[in-house]
């Protein structure tokens, strides 16, 4: 659990965290060597690969580790339909994939009140709740819904061969 942690909390602020540091110190060393910058972000890198490592070997919040887990039931949810389903339903729609991620979105949120405050549904049951619903509302709007056209068709799904 603790690596898996680390290495979701690491692909989770690298993209956004050294970037912003490479242009803050762009702003504030505009004459800073390009092989400078680039050893710095390869630092960067390290140091917030490290530090998440590091503090989830030595104690890892509870808190923590539900936020995670809500997070990951979430997305999983989410994107099991949107994108896996996706690939080989032909019938799916835009707005079958925007209900299940606002359903998604809004049943995640409302469940980590459910499970850590509430105590009335334990993760296990909230996941079966969230998988459930959005794969209702993905099969279902995008069944009341109009379909794909068949240009839309052809081009997403080729003959085979």
């Amino acid at each position: 659990m603790g690596l898996s942690l680390a290495l979701s909390e690491f692909s989770s602020n690298v993209p956004f965290a050294v970037p912003f540091a490479v242009a803050v110190i762009r702003l504030w060393r505009p004459q800073i060597s390009d092989r400078a910058l680039m050893r710095l972000s390869h630092g960067l890198i390290a140091a917030f690969l490290f530090l998440p490592f590091y503090w989830t070997l030595v104690r890892p919040p509870e808190l923590l580790a539900i936020f995670m887990g809500l997070a990951a039931m979430g997305l999983g949810a989410i994107f099991f339909f949107v994108t896996a389903i996706s690939y080989y339903w032909r019938r799916a729609t835009k707005w079958g994939a925007l209900a299940t991620v606002l359903y998604g979105t809004a049943m995640t949120l409302y469940g980590g009140y459910a499970v850590l405050y509430k105590n009335a549904v334990g993760m296990g049951t909230f996941e079966w709740i969230l998988m459930g619903g959005c794969g209702l509302l993905y099969f279902g709007v995008s069944l009341l819904t109009t379909p794909p056209s068949e240009a839309t068709i052809t081009l997403l799904f080729p003959a085979r061969k």
